[in-house]
């Protein structure tokens, strides 16, 4: 039950982000294309209703397989934050399975949204993904990498290091490195 709780509270601080607009429409209202002044709006500008739709078949061919293809995970990770991350979904797999399971119920269903939401926004072809990219969707996929990698870097530490305060000079520069 603690475990639920943790992350639809991490979920709904996860959320808060959507707050920039709001902010960035009183702040400077100049650049409000939006128009987030009441609920409505807010969620018209939320669920993108500016771009247009295309049917899902609409989408050119091979999109899917670019779209993924645009995830680069040794140059934004590195190769020891992804080796830290295996040892880390190991780890949770074995200690706690119930961690590694809300991890991927969020991960793995936004991944989906993201390749389903391009797939159907009307004018995202090859060349918007090759020119402009979609890296700042992949962030919260990372994220959940360099969770796992700190799990990972934490068992790695309990294998050599016994006493908190050593284990913690081992993890801290470890964690710099990431």
């Amino acid at each position: 039950m603690k475990s639920v709780l943790y992350t639809i509270s991490g979920l709904a601080a996860g959320l808060l982000v959507f707050l920039w607009l709001p902010i960035r429409s009183h702040a400077n209202p100049l650049i409000d294309w939006g128009n987030v002044k009441s609920f409505k709006q807010f969620m018209w500008s939320i669920q993108r209703k500016a771009w247009g739709r295309r049917a899902l078949g609409s989408a050119p061919p091979d999109f899917a397989i670019e779209w993924i293809r645009t995830y680069a995970f040794t140059t934004q990770t590195g190769i020891l934050a992804l080796f830290s991350a295996f040892i880390g979904l190991l780890f949770t797999l074995k200690k706690r399975a119930t961690l590694t399971i809300g991890l991927a119920a969020i991960a793995v269903p936004y991944a989906a949204g993201m390749i389903y939401g391009h797939l159907v926004q009307q004018y995202i072809d090859l060349s918007y993904l090759t020119s402009y990219g979609v890296d700042d969707w992949h962030l919260p996929i990372y994220m959940m990498l360099a969770g796992f990698a700190g799990f990972g870097v934490a068992a790695i530490a309990d294998l050599f290091v016994k006493n908190d305060l050593r284990r913690a000079s081992v993890v801290i520069p470890v964690f710099i490195t990431i």
